[in-house]
């Protein structure tokens, strides 16, 4: 199956401890470092829309040896599954492959996700498996402890960590924080739009896909820590957002509390429809972040659509500050602009000066 290339070094595979599996490992003679790759590189992969499902399913074999690397260390048994709904990730650091091993019936996802990854610096092979957690019959659990398993649509790859995204449908998924060794970090529940080089994660809370009005709920992570802090909507609300909560709150008073009832909507105001409408960018330089938001119409309130910059300074040091700013008056400060730019250190200062803010009014 393999074309023998004796140049290569031993390699070894290890298994990443999880309550299914346990570590192991078979020497390695020494490895030939490649050069090193720049600590501040993030690696995304293009998200897909549709799983890998063929007709004729590969095997994990096939990726390896479409990825150019020797398979040394791994047993025949790893190399023959047969795959379905697989993701590869080939970059100048690693080679890792998610996977759903295929069943006889191939009708319904597998309950356990497979994860091999290839050390290109140390030679080594890393594997481990993710088993969906049993949800507590008659009691509430935490989507993101008790989770799904997905088909992952796209990777995020730092030096210490890999954020893997497994799709649960078009309004909800789950992102699983992986070392490199394939420890799990945590599952969260949402997308991670952005990661800082020591992998602080931005991510987007996932929503309920038939909820009367949706809306974003962003957070940081940091991995290190495994704390998560919410960062959108921020508080004190500012201008823009005002002005569009009083212009729903005006047509939710004009329905009536009976239509409310009737329809099942929750008719606050606050839970306007909105969503992040850019990429998400990060400075790790000036440890800021920025995204735009677009406040949207919903099936019964016909009000045009509008945006707003949302930019955040002190993100990792613990004095979080944010602006928010219409794209108008962030051109007529800058002119033409990219949203990186707002995130270098004279702009932002700029930005934290001149943009309006309202200060929260001190409690009686």
């Amino acid at each position: 199956m393999f074309a023998c290339r004796t140049e290569q070094p031993e390699a070894q595979i290890v298994m990443a401890p999880t309550p299914t599996s346990t570590a192991v490992s078979t020497p390695s003679a020494t490895p030939t470092q490649p050069p090193p790759t720049p600590p501040a590189e993030i690696t995304p992969t293009p998200p897909t829309t549709t799983p890998s499902f063929l007709p004729t399913r590969p095997t994990v074999g096939d990726f390896i040896s479409e990825a150019g690397i020797f398979p040394t260390g791994l047993d025949v048994d790893v190399l023959e599954q047969r795959v379905i709904a697989f993701e590869p990730l080939n970059s100048e650091r690693s080679f890792l492959l998610g996977y759903f091993v295929d069943t006889p019936e191939g009708s319904e996802l597998p309950d356990e996700l497979h994860f091999l990854r290839f050390d290109k610096a140390t030679q080594s092979w890393w594997a481990t498996t993710l088993q969906e957690p049993e949800r507590p019959v008659g009691e509430a659990c935490h989507p993101s402890v008790c989770y799904r398993l997905g088909v992952i649509t796209d990777y995020l790859e730092t030096p210490s960590f890999y954020f893997v995204y497994m799709h649960g449908n078009p309004s909800a998924g789950w992102t699983a924080v992986l070392t490199p060794e394939l420890e799990l970090n945590t599952v969260l529940y949402g997308r991670v739009r952005a990661v800082f080089t020591d992998g602080t994660a931005v991510y987007d809370e996932s929503i309920i896909h038939f909820a009367p009005t949706h809306y974003a709920l962003v957070n940081i992570y940091n991995p290190n820590t495994q704390e998560s802090r919410r960062i959108f909507p921020p508080e004190p609300y500012q201008p823009l957002w005002l002005a569009r909560q009083e212009l729903v709150a005006q047509t939710y008073e004009a329905l009536g509390e009976d239509w409310c009832r009737e329809n099942n909507h929750h008719c606050d105001p606050e839970l306007f429809n909105n969503g992040i409408s850019s990429d998400v960018v990060v400075n790790d330089e000036t440890d800021s972040l920025a995204f735009v938001i677009t406040f949207s119409a919903e099936f019964i309130l016909d009000l045009p659509n509008e945006t707003a910059v949302y930019i955040y300074r002190g993100v990792r040091n613990g004095d979080l500050q944010f602006r928010e700013a219409s794209e108008a008056e962030l051109t007529q400060l800058f002119g033409s602009y990219e949203l990186a730019d707002l995130l270098e250190a004279d702009r932002l200062e700029t930005i934290f000066t001149e943009v309006t803010f309202i200060e929260e009014e001190p409690a009686e």
